[in-house]
């Protein structure tokens, strides 16, 4: 953890506040470095039989999904749907915080939901919060 603020005693004056910060290669590094955070937007397949494929593997789903928001990867999540009426369940969404799109790729292709063909495609998009 980056200390920013520091009491310096001066000499003339009998203490200063300062601000003290690394320096700018330093700072540029530590952003790189640091997990972005990501909303992903996932479309199930569309065939009739999709929705229960969805709902034999949700338990298994929504177990790793407990992990990984218990590990602080995943803030939000759940899914979407096709409209305000039915509300039957169409895809889903998920906000969260990773080193890269292709880690996000990588965590959705082993997710029960993938594997059982109920996600088809997603978007992944950087977001600031």
């Amino acid at each position: 953890m980056l200390n920013t603020t520091k009491l310096v005693l001066s000499r003339t004056n009998k203490s200063r506040l300062f601000s003290t910060f690394p320096s700018m290669p330093v700072l540029i590094l530590l952003l790189l470095l640091a997990p972005q955070n990501y909303l992903v937007v996932i479309k199930d397949f569309t065939d009739s039989e999709c929705l229960q494929r969805r709902l034999n593997t949700r338990d298994e789903h929504l177990k790793g999904a407990l992990i990984n928001k218990a590990n602080n990867v995943i803030s939000l999540g759940g899914a979407t749907l096709d409209n305000e009426t039915d509300g039957k369940m169409d895809g889903s969404y998920i906000l969260l915080e990773a080193e890269s799109i292709k880690d996000i790729d990588t965590m959705l292709k082993a997710d029960p939901y993938y594997k059982a063909k109920v996600w088809e495609k997603w978007e992944i998009k950087p977001v600031k919060m």
